[in-house]
């Protein structure tokens, strides 16, 4: 609760008695405050998925968090552990399969709308503290909350998680579905609004590289060109009785070899992952990403996103992803020759497929 100091300038009886009365006041208004319910912000449309935020009091279970969008209003809830990159989920109805734990204050999840659902009205409200809230560990990803003042320029709100802390952040638009980016030093690629008050984004923040020891993997082939040199064949000498005109000679052509295609290189999995280094001996290569079942087909949504970092690197060369639906992307990135290793995340996927071709 914010305090704003009174200053009175009183004697006597007079000043106790403003002041009892004050306290009195301030007592009342306190508990009224502390009674009032927390309100879900940014609730989903109907058929729709937001990042919402929950302000209120820390420990409300989420069906309670999530039903003051209304009744109804909200099928299904997502929650992103900064710390682990883990997800945890939440179902209408179906509390065998939930594990979202209780909501904290200032908490944002990725919520979808019910299509028979209530009609949501946004909610608007100035304030905060000036902090983003929830900024994710090194290398991970979160849903952070800007817990600020509307129209705070994006790089401003993210600088508060620290100095080149956070390295991309994604916005998603409750009412088109469509995603906005932020890229840290790329003002070129980045469409970011300002960020309004309690307003939730995916970030991720800077990391050095993976925790694992390198281990060995699939080895481009290297190029190799084989050269012919052409020998001139010379040219013999008939010397004859009548004056013939000279044959000219076929001077041989050098055909180059065939050129080899490097190995594509593979990583597989379902979970999040920090894949081994790979190297790449041309200038720019590409990722293909596939992803495939749901995990929870109940629910049909997932998430997956990478970031491809250079060995030694704090910053990513490229991204990529899909949110929402299942299927393949290609991503190319300019940043070869050199060494690389990729950071996955991913939520409610069966299996995912990355290939690397040069």
């Amino acid at each position: 609760m914010l305090r704003f100091p009174q200053r009175f300038v009183l004697s006597g009886v007079a000043c106790a008695l403003v002041v009892g009365l004050g306290l009195a006041a301030w007592g009342v208004a306190t508990g009224s405050s502390e009674a009032e319910p927390g309100t879900m912000h940014n609730c989903p449309p109907q058929g729709k998925w937001s990042i919402a935020v929950w302000e209120g009091q820390s420990g409300t279970a989420a069906g309670d968090a999530l039903a003051t969008c209304g009744p109804g209003a909200v099928t299904a809830a997502y929650s992103l552990d900064p710390q682990t990159g883990a997800w945890s989920r939440w179902f209408s109805g179906k509390p065998e399969v939930s594990n979202l734990p209780p909501f904290s204050d200032k908490q944002g999840v990725l919520a979808l709308g019910s299509a028979t659902g209530p009609t949501v009205t946004a909610t608007v409200k100035a304030g905060g503290t000036a902090q983003v809230r929830n900024c994710p560990a090194a290398g991970t990803w979160s849903i952070a909350v800007w817990d600020g003042t509307s129209g705070t320029a994006a790089a401003d709100a993210l600088a508060t998680c620290g100095p080149g802390a956070v390295e991309a952040a994604y916005s998603l638009d409750a009412q088109t579905g469509s995603w906005a980016r932020w890229f840290a030093g790329n003002p070129g690629v980045s469409n970011l609004p300002p960020m309004d008050y309690l307003q939730g984004v995916l970030a991720l923040r800077s990391a050095t590289g993976p925790v694992v020891t390198p281990t060995a993997t699939a080895t481009p082939v290297k190029t190799v060109t084989a050269t012919v040199t052409a020998t001139a064949t010379p040219v013999k000498t008939v010397t004859a009785t009548v004056t013939a005109t000279p044959t000219a000679t076929a001077t041989p052509t050098a055909t180059p070899a065939p050129t080899a295609t490097p190995a594509p290189i593979v990583f597989t999995g379902h979970d999040g992952m920090k894949t081994p280094y790979f190297s790449v001996d041309s200038s720019s290569f590409t990722v293909k990403s596939t992803t495939y079942d749901f995990y929870s087909t109940e629910n049909p949504w997932a998430f997956f996103a990478f970031s491809v970092y250079p060995e030694g690197s704090a910053m990513s060369v490229c991204d990529g992803g899909r949110i929402g639906s299942i299927g393949s992307d290609s991503t190319v990135c300019q940043a070869g020759p050199g060494i690389f290793w990729i950071d996955v995340v991913v939520a409610n996927l069966s299996f995912w497929r990355i290939e690397i071709t040069q």
